[in-house]
């Protein structure tokens, strides 16, 4: 018999049992008494049953029952916000969230982008860990810290090209470097 936790007492139903019939139950302890016993958290538990029917032989087995993690619920962290040249373990995430990308990659371009968490529920006996929840980070870059670099040299017959890079999240922007002299003298 198989159940998912619920928080309440799961029991299970013998069948060819006849009104008259007294079954007794033991869980773990061994010890027989009219009542199945509680099964809650999530395992797999065996109850032994006993059936004691007018003019037969008492009937002993076993149930298995096994009671599965429940998915927990939860709200999928948002409105989560970083910094260019920070790294994801600067966001702080909500309680029970985990970076599940490593919390060692670095924010780099502005925008809009995804990273991957993971959810471990407080009862993790009778609540599963979910994976591979999607969330958006909002990454601003605090201040451009521009180097430079020629990438075209100027001639005497075609301006050159200096572009300049953000160290912290790569945002390029170009300058033209007007044409050199001719080379001949005035």
């Amino acid at each position: 018999t198989k159940a998912v936790y619920s928080g309440t007492a799961h029991r299970f139903i013998l069948k060819g049992i006849l009104p008259e019939d007294v079954v007794k139950y033991a869980g773990e302890d061994g010890v027989y008494g009219m009542e199945q016993p509680e099964l809650v958290n999530a395992g797999i538990y065996q109850v032994q049953y006993l059936v004691e029917r007018q003019g037969c032989q008492p009937f002993r087995g076993t149930v298995q029952m096994e009671i599965t993690k429940a998915v927990p619920l939860f709200t999928v962290p948002s409105g989560l916000k970083g910094e260019s040249g920070k790294t994801l373990a600067s966001i702080k995430l909500p309680e029970g969230f985990v970076w599940q990308t490593s919390s060692a990659v670095k924010l780099l371009a502005e925008g809009i982008h995804t990273w991957r968490v993971t959810y471990v529920p407080e009862d993790t006996g009778n609540y599963q860990t979910v994976q591979g929840i999607e969330v958006k980070v909002a990454v601003k870059c605090p201040g451009h810290q521009y180097q430079s670099r020629v990438t075209r040299p100027a001639t005497e017959t075609r301006n050159g090209l200096k572009t300049y890079t953000c160290s912290l999240c790569g945002t390029i922007r170009t300058e033209e470097i007007p044409k050199s002299g001719s080379g001949k003298p005035g």
